[in-house]
């Protein structure tokens, strides 16, 4: 068994229990980003698949060029 000692102020006071953290985030609007953003994806998926091959193979090609700085600045500042 631990012995626990209190230790109180000098004015002799119950020590003082920090209050729980509250979220600054709230679930409402966490919940409605999340389902906004999976909405989105879905939407862009349904386009994607009604293209053509030849267009498909465009859009692939325009979503790489762009993703490539992107990724390469992002690796190098996390290589940092």
């Amino acid at each position: 068994m631990v012995d626990v000692k209190v230790i109180k102020d000098a004015e002799d006071e119950e020590p003082q229990v920090p209050e729980k953290r509250k979220s600054k985030v709230p679930w409402d609007r966490l919940i409605g980003v999340a389902l906004l953003g999976a909405l989105g994806s879905a939407l862009i998926y349904y386009v994607f698949i009604q293209l053509d091959d030849e267009k498909k193979e465009k859009v692939k090609e325009f979503i790489i060029a762009q993703g490539k700085p992107l990724m390469s600045q992002f690796f190098a500042h996390e290589a940092e």
